[in-house]
């Protein structure tokens, strides 16, 4: 079984090494620092271009139960920058999954033969389960509606370069709040730092109560509304799409989608210095008609994913850290 990450950052010792990445709820405030650092350290080398030999032998699992993109797509690349190789389905369909083979059972196998496992799975206890059977670490890449951990890692990272700070700003996340794996994980994080959160959604997609109550106790000053007019004063704005996936009953996803958007009236009213963030993929949410605008870091926030990921993999792999 692997375990999950523990203890104390000490003496620049590495609390990821050799340790699953579950929750965001197992990393305090110095370990994201730490992640943080390497991951600025990992983003100079990938801008240049050139390929490190960090993860030499080392290979990567990818287990995608559901449909990814940026996910997937960046971690492969962070493996490859590492020189890292990766294994893995283009789709679970193909897989022994699709004849009924269990995850615990799947974990044993693919840990067998490889040296860490990314996985994404429609269950929100999946990540838990796989790591109990797995032989290597587990990196949670979405798990129901429950947990993302390394997207909010990567947005932290965007918030610190476009912003040049992560505390004394308000930051509105705006939209899916009920379902978002990513937001919860955000939610969590930004909870460790000192800022004002205004959390915009209809009663039946706001944040999770557990999560705000998370906050304020963490003395978090914490806004729950329905408007997007509360998001103009802002000094960053994340709106993920309305998940469809999480919905049982079409017509309730039918009566939240297009609900909130940003576009050129939203700006042109806003902060002049705000970002606009997401974790995508893009429906209607964000117009393209500001996609032109400095304030629009939806695509920057993919190179930060494949430096946070270089990190993460590395910090559990590796045995020397570029930051250090």
């Amino acid at each position: 079984m692997a375990e999950g990450i523990g203890g104390k950052v000490k003496g620049g010792s590495n609390p990821l090494y050799s340790r699953s990445l579950l929750s965001i709820k197992e990393l305090d405030r110095p370990k994201i620092d730490l992640i943080l650092r390497e991951a600025e350290a990992m983003h100079k080398i990938f801008e240049t271009g050139r390929k490190l030999s960090l993860l030499k032998d080392k290979a990567m699992a990818t287990l995608f139960y559901e449909p990814s993109t940026r996910t997937k797509l960046t971690f492969q690349r962070a493996m490859i920058a590492l020189g890292g190789d990766e294994i893995g389905d283009p789709s679970m369909d193909t897989s022994s999954a699709a004849k009924g083979e269990n995850l615990a059972d799947t974990a044993r196998v693919v840990s067998s033969f490889s040296d860490v496992i990314v996985l994404r799975h429609y269950d929100n206890g999946a990540a838990e389960i796989a790591s109990r059977f797995s032989a290597v670490p587990v990196i949670n890449a979405g798990n129901g509606s429950g947990e993302h951990p390394t997207q909010a890692l990567l947005d932290l990272l965007t918030i610190k370069n476009e912003k040049r700070r992560i505390e004394g700003m308000k930051v509105a996340i705006v939209g899916d709040l009920r379902y978002g794996r990513a937001v919860h994980s955000l939610a969590y994080t930004l909870g460790m730092f000192d800022n004002d959160l205004v959390f915009i959604a209809p009663e039946e997609l706001q944040l999770p109560k557990e999560i705000c109550d998370y906050l304020e106790l963490n003395g978090r000053n914490v806004e729950r509304t329905g408007s997007l007019d509360n998001a103009l004063d802002a000094d960053v704005v994340y709106i993920p799409r309305i998940q469809k996936e999480r919905f049982m009953d079409p017509k309730e996803y039918n009566r939240f989608l297009g609900m909130y958007r940003i576009d050129r009236n939203f700006m042109k009213r806003a902060n002049p210095e705000i970002i606009v963030m997401s974790h995508g993929p893009r429906l209607d949410e964000i117009s393209p008609e500001i996609d032109d605008l400095n304030n629009m870091v939806f695509f920057k926030q993919v190179k930060y994913g494949v430096a946070v990921r270089m990190a993460v993999l590395n910090m559990i792999l590796g045995k020397r850290m570029l930051s250090k």
